[in-house]
This record gives C-alpha cells, structure tokens and sequence, in this order.
C-alpha cells in the first residue's frame, strides 16, 4: 500500500453511524474518544438560494439571528445562560444552501445541547420584538459590509457572474427588501423549510451512537415529517465574453478577484481543479507566488481557491496589489496560464500539491468540530458520506496531463469575471466527568547548560508532530524607531539559508504536504513547524538551517518589508482595526504597546537588512529560546537530535526587560473621522500583564463577563436596545501591564448609548451586583474554552512554550480549574476598583464625517 493510500486508509477506516428517524431526520454519529469533547451541529438544508419569491430577502440570514431568541420552553437569555452553564459555545451561520447551527461542549453535556438545538429548530416563537430589533441589527450588519473592502469585492464578483442563478443574490440580502420583509413572511419560510425532513443533526465526539439515535428519536417524536416544497434552482448560461467590473473607494490598496466559471464538487474534473488551483497559489513555492510576488515584484499577495459547491463553482485567484502594478499584475497571471497550456506542470509541484490536498483532509479532522463540519457537508452538500474518500482517491490519480487539460479548458478569457476595488484617484507613490489532566500528558522539560530548555509531549492520538520555537522579543525589545522588527525578521527565519533560497525552502516544506510559518505577537515571536510524522528528520533540518545558517537576500527582505507595510495599509481600511490601531497609539502613548506587532510603516521604510540581523542576533540567544514538541513522534531519537541544537544555541547576551505602565496616556474622549457606513466606539482601561498569574485569571473572568451572546452587556445593548450590531472586549496583554477594552459597533447617532450602556456595565460589576448563576457560567464557559483550545497539537505545544518563556507553570492545565473556580465576586469588584475606574478610562469614537 501506497504512502498516499495508507492516508487515506487511516482517515476513513473509523466507521460513521448513520440512521433516518422515522420523521426524516438524519442522524450521523461519528465517535471519536480522543477527547472529552462533542460538536453538535444541526444541518438545515435550506439558504439564500431557497427564499423562493424572496429572493433577495436574507430570509435565511434573518432566521438564523432569530432561533436563539426563545422557544416555547426557553427564553433567548436561557438559550444562551444554559449554553455557557454547560461549558458550551454556540454559534450558527448561514451560506447560500445551508444554515448550520452548532455547539461544541464537554461530551458529557451533549444530550443538552440536542436538545437545546432541537427545540431552537423547531419550536422557536420568533417574538415580534426580536424581529424587529434584530432587524436593526443586521441592518446594521448590511452597513458593516459595505464598510469591508474584501467583502465589498466579493459580493460584486458574485453579482457580475451570476445573472441567472441566485448565488447572484447577497446572502445577507438587499437593504431595500430586507427592510420590507415581515414576520409574518418569516414564520412561513420558517414552517416550510424548518422540517425534520430537511435536517441533519451531525454529532462528533467522545459519545455512544446507539445512545445517541435513541436520545434523537426521544427529543423529535413529536415533530413529524412535513411537505417539503422542490425549489426550482435555474443553472447559469455559460457567459459568452469575460465580464469586468472596477469598483472605487476609500482604500490604501488595490484588491483583485479573477473567477473562472468551473463545475461542481462531483464532477470528474473536480479533483483536478482543485490540485491544479494548489500548484498555481497554494503556498509560498505556488507558481504564481513565486512569479507574481517573488520574481516580478508586482503583488504583496496571490492565492488561488476553489469554490463549487452546488452544479456549478468558481476557480478564483485573488491578488493584493500597488495600484500602479494592478495592470502589470494582470497580465504576469495571464502569461503564467498560458505558458503552462502548452507545457506540462513539474511532477514536483504537481507531488506537492497531492500532498497538500491529503494534509489538509487530515488538518479538518484536528477538532470534533472540523469532524462534524466534514460529515455535514458530504451528507448535505454533496449528499454521499463517500464524497471525501472518492474526492482523494480521485486526486491520487490526476496527472501532469489532466491539469493541462483542465487549463486550457477552464482557465479561458470567456469564463472570466474580473473584479477589482481600487483606491479613488489620488497621487499615488510609485513606491467533564474525567479530568482534564488525566486526558493529557504533561510536557517534559529538559533544561541546558546554556539556558535554552526543550519541551516534549508524545501524543500518539493524532498522525503529526508539531514543533514549536519561541522567544521573547516585539514591543519592550525593539528600538523606538523600528517598530514591527520583530514581525520583520521573524518573517525572513523562514526564507533564504546559505543552503537553499527562499523559494526552495517553501517548496521543502509544502512538498511535505506541512507547513513552516513564523508568528510575533506583543512579547514573543518565533517559528512553527507541522508535518507528519514520517517527515519530521526533514522538519528539523529546516528548523535547523534557520537558526544556524539564515542569509536573507537583500530581494527578499524588501518583498517581506513592503508586504508588511501593504498588511498595514490594508488594515487601515477595516474600520474595527483601524480604530484599535488608534486606541493602541492615543492610550499607551511612548509606552512600547502602543504600535501592533506589524509596526509603523515609516518605521518600516528606513529599516536595512543589517538592523533585522542584529535585532535576531540579540533575541536569538540560549537563555531566551524555549522549543516545544507536540505529537506521534520517538522520543529518545528525536529528543537527542534536538538537544544538540539546542545546546549550539549562542548564549550570554540577552537578559530579561520589564516596562513601566501606571496609567494611560490618555483619558477623557476623542473622536477620529474615517468615512465608512458605520461608527465603531471604543471604552479602554488599564489592566494587568502575563506574568501576573492570579490577577491574569480574575482578568480573563472579566474579560469574558463582557464577552459573548450571554453576556449582560451584549443582551442589553444588541439583544434589548438594538444599539449595535456587535459589541464585546479584548484585551492587549504585555507582560507586566496591558489594557482591556470594550467595543461595539453601532450607528453614528447611537455611539453615546452605547458607552452610556458600557459605562452602566462596568459600574455594574464593580459595585458587585452580579447576577444570580453569571458568575458560574462564566467560570464553566472558560474551563470548556481551554479543554478545547487544548485539542490540537499546536495549540498545546504553543501554550506549554509560553508558558516556560513567561516563568508560569508549564502544564497549566493542571490547576488551572481551580485557579478559575477561585475568582469570586469580590476579586471583580477589587479588579474593577483598581483598574477600571473613571479617572483612567479612555474613550474613541470611530464615526463617519469630519
């Protein structure tokens, strides 16, 4: 047996249960004892594309907002309480041909969440209150849109190629119809799509499916089989021309969408399609990265997908541009398909991309909610629980001769829609029941002479190994004139060796089917290296040759520095990040957090290769190197290899920094004018850093008291008043200070209301007055927030690795239960006191005008 057929052997060999109720509901099972954890996510096989006379009337969209507002047995506020008592996370969303609501839960408490979605689906109320209330959400939701420059590009694109199919019609809806719709058109799409007979209750996890089929058949024996009216679908006219729209706007950069019209996910072709869209954009070592970004020069960004879920798709490469090198762009990506219809594509990049077709099917199965979303999608998507299975073996056996064939059939100027959002013009620069720990071994640390210390954790329940790097480094460490070196030179760890090119480096890895990638955020950055288990010598190497031997290209560092700087002015154009950006530098003010992990663009232009080297020279150190290991892997060979690198590690330079944060530099309000839709505010307060072990828990309580659709603020602000469409906190975390802040996003008239309401919340928490069963739920909701971000690999080899770089307990998880069944009422209302207190509040207020 093959290498590629012992993969997919492995992924499939597992059985799924599956059963039709006597009311037609399907009932898929797949059990999955790897973790205490369970998604359950309850399929309706209706969407945009199904709203009949209405099309165009976001009806779907409208239901989804409204099923969690209250059943005949629960309130919306119960839905949500009973969701977080139990550890859960609930969500739904909705696409063309589905709606999907789910929550992912410690499995003990599945049977609740069955329940808890079943009597969503089919005995929701739809209060006439709500539905008007949130029809003034999603209208809110609408502007926001019109606000994002990449959704902006995709509904267009969507509008200009579709002129007889409904994926014409924006899923949210049209304003001017949605705003028409009644509640009374609401409860008739909801009575005759929401039937048993058009479900799918897909559950995954450490579960009984026996137990769970009887449990099914118990909750819905009162629901019974419904007619289920035949939506008529028409199919799309082949266009007889390619088709252009260039649309302007308030932006920093251009962005392109190129979509070529191609079949459905069952179509014969489909598989080649989908390797043919990885060799040319899936990676750093893709075709057109290498010409587009690396070469030429012409694009800060290109990738290549496909999307075809229905009859019919869309094979789509998306650009990120210069505006003056749009053009150029353009045609580079036409002369790359047409140099590849009359040759074959190279057995190495079509081997690596069947690779990465294989690793990514093996990466959607890291969570029970990725297994549940893949049983989900070929039951009610493709409608064969076979679909994945065939898709690989189908793509097990595409060769250089197929793909050309699919290029010049598909990738043809009369299956074009082209589309592009450009800045207006201007003057442009040519420039549970078992314990957790008892489900998880701990990390083993072996500390070196020189400082540097390994940590390893052999988990055989998952075919990959991750490795994870990491050193202190970001704001307190860069000088204060080069803000957004650390991201910088992070980036070039995974590029030019004395041994191989950057190029050369990514194709090493992606021919592995892994991924090699840098990270920085505010005190650490580093490397991440993920493969399967067969490849790991090969990943070390990598990891290797990039301590050791790094010899950046002067090429490479300018493509790397002005793609940075294009991630900043892109930013720039989202409305929530461009006020967050605003808040960081008017709050912090001299103090290091005051800039993002990416910098200061005029920060970023006078930087040299010479400062990025000596930035890494002095981070890369012995006694600042923490790596981390995760996965199915020999420990005594692998721990040998990777304890001679790490006792190579140069060391007896870098000693630990501190930074003083007392109080912001601003308080009061200020009001930035940015022309957009909508006004996003913003409430800021001082708070506590990483290393504060104790106050960092009863911070994260807090943070997540003002968090989530059971939150108090979030039910009176969105839920009773319609004042915003979302609304929330974060946190910028440093490691002796941070800030927590509250936000929302709302109409330029109500942002007053909307601090009012967040300055109500606070005062609220701080005198106490918390309500009756908020505190637990918030305590269960983040211990089950743990126990699943501890799911995969990476994520547990990332927090064991902060962990040890921050001087905390490395196994955390061990007591970190305790530690938040400890927080009481009084620890809030003490934090509050402290920290959230008028006189150091800060308030901005992102509106349309100026």
């Amino acid at each position: 047996m093959s290498s590629t057929d012992s993969v997919i052997h492995s992924l499939f060999e597992q059985p799924v249960h599956r059963r039709v109720l006597d009311n037609g509901l399907i009932v898929l099972v797949k059990e999955d004892r790897s973790s205490q954890i369970s998604s359950v996510q309850l399929w309706i096989k209706t969407g945009s594309i199904h709203e009949g006379a209405l099309l165009g009337a976001g009806l779907s969209h409208y239901l989804e907002h409204m099923l969690f507002k209250g059943t005949e047995m629960r309130t919306g506020k119960q839905i949500s309480r009973e969701v977080q008592s139990l550890g859960g996370y609930i969500n739904a969303y909705t696409t063309f041909d589905r709606t999907v609501y789910y929550i992912d839960l410690p499995s003990e408490n599945t049977r609740n969440a069955i329940d808890i979605l079943s009597d969503a689906v089919f005995n929701s109320t739809l209060p006439e209150d709500e539905v008007e209330r949130e029809r003034d959400v999603i209208l809110r939701e609408i502007d926001m849109g019109l606000d994002d420059p990449d959704h902006r590009l995709g509904r267009t694109l969507f509008e200009t190629c579709y002129r007889e199919h409904p994926y014409k019609y924006p899923i949210i809806g049209y304003r001017d119809i949605f705003e028409t719709v009644t509640r009374d058109e609401l409860t008739d799409y909801f009575k005759r799509r929401y039937v048993p007979n058009n479900m799918v209750l897909v559950i995954a996890g450490d579960v009984s499916a026996e137990s769970i089929f009887k449990f099914a058949e118990e909750i819905t024996s009162s629901v019974s089989r419904k007619r289920l009216e035949n939506i008529y679908i028409p199919e799309e006219p082949p266009a007889l021309t390619s088709r252009e729209q260039v649309l302007t706007g308030d932006v920093n950069i251009s962005r392109l969408g190129l979509a070529f019209t191609i079949p459905g996910l069952c179509h014969e072709d489909s598989a080649g399609l989908s390797l043919m869209a990885g060799v040319l954009g899936n990676g750093h070592s893709s075709i057109l990265w290498q010409c587009l970004r690396e070469d030429l020069e012409l694009v800060h960004h290109v990738d290549v997908s496909i999307w075809n879920p229905g009859s019919s798709g869309l094979f789509w490469v998306s650009m990120i541009a210069d505006p003056n090198k749009k053009a150029d762009a353009i045609d580079a990506l036409w002369g790359e398909i047409e140099s590849l219809k009359s040759t074959l594509v190279e057995d190495a990049l079509l081997e690596k991309a069947r690779q990465q077709a294989m690793v990514a099917e093996v990466n959607s199965r890291k969570t029970m909610s990725g297994q549940a979303s893949r049983l989900g999608a070929a039951e009610v998507v493709v409608g064969d629980l076979g679909y994945p299975q065939w898709i690989l073996e189908q793509i097990r056996d595409v060769s250089s001769e197929d793909l050309r064939r699919l290029i010049r059939h598909y990738l043809c100027k009369e299956r074009l829609t082209q589309v592009s959002l450009d800045p207006e013009a201007r003057e442009v620069e040519n420039n549970g029941n078992r314990r957790l720990e008892q489900s998880i071994h701990e990390f083993r640390e072996t500390k070196f002479d020189n400082g540097a210390r390994l940590l390893m954790q052999d988990s055989t329940d998952f075919p990959k190994v991750h490795l994870r790097l990491i050193f202190q480094g970001g704001a307190i460490w860069e000088p204060a004139d080069q803000r957004g070196i650390t991201a910088l030179g992070s980036t070039l760890l995974t590029k030019d060796t004395t041994n191989r090119t950057a190029a050369e480096v990514a194709t090493a890895i992606e021919t592995l089917g892994g991924f090699f990638a840098e990270f920085s955020g505010n005190n650490t950055f580093g490397l991440s290296l993920e493969v399967l288990p067969q490849d790991l010598g090969k990943a070390v190497d990598l990891l290797e040759e990039s301590l050791f031997n790094l010899k950046p290209e002067e090429a490479t560092f300018l493509r790397e520095r002005d793609g940075q700087i294009a991630h900043i002015k892109e930013s720039m154009d989202e409305i929530v990040d461009y006020g967050i950006r605003e808040l960081r530098k008017l709050y912090f003010g001299d103090v290091p957090y005051s800039v993002n992990s990416y910098g200061n663009i005029e920060d970023l232009e006078s930087i040299d290769l010479t400062d990025v080297g000596n930035f890494l020279d002095s981070q890369i150190q012995a006694e600042n190197c923490v790596l981390s290991v995760c996965g199915s892997f020999d420990s005594g060979s692998l721990e040998s290899r990777l304890s001679e690198i790490m006792k190579n590690l140069p060391s007896g330079s870098w000693s630990a920094r501190t930074v003083d944060f007392e109080k912001p530099a601003a308080t009061g309000k200020k009001v930035v004018h940015l022309d957009r839709q909508q006004a996003v505010v913003f409430q800021a307060f001082p708070s506590v850093g990483v290393r504060q072990e104790a106050l960092m828990i009863v911070a994260s309580v807090l943070d997540e008291m003002f968090s989530g659709m059971s939150s108090h603020l979030f039910e009176r602000v969105r839920d009773e008043m319609g004042l915003a469409y979302f609304v929330g906190s974060s946190r910028v975390i440093g490691l002796d200070a941070g800030m927590i802040y509250l936000y929302g996003g709302t109409h330029p008239y109500s942002c007053e209301s909307v601090l009012e309401e967040m300055d109500r919340e606070v005062q609220r928490i701080g005198s106490g007055n918390v309500q009756e069963g908020e505190l637990d739920r918030i305590k269960v909701r983040l211990k089950a927030q743990r126990r699943m971000s501890l799911q995969t690999i990476g994520s547990r080899a990332m927090q064991a690795g902060l962990n040890a770089t921050y001087g905390l307990p490395i196994n955390d998880w061990i007591k970190f239960d305790a530690l938040v069944d400890g927080v009481s009422v009084d620890d809030l209302v003490e934090f509050v006191g402290t920290y959230l207190t008028a006189e150091k509040r800060f308030e901005l207020v992102v509106t349309p005008g100026g």
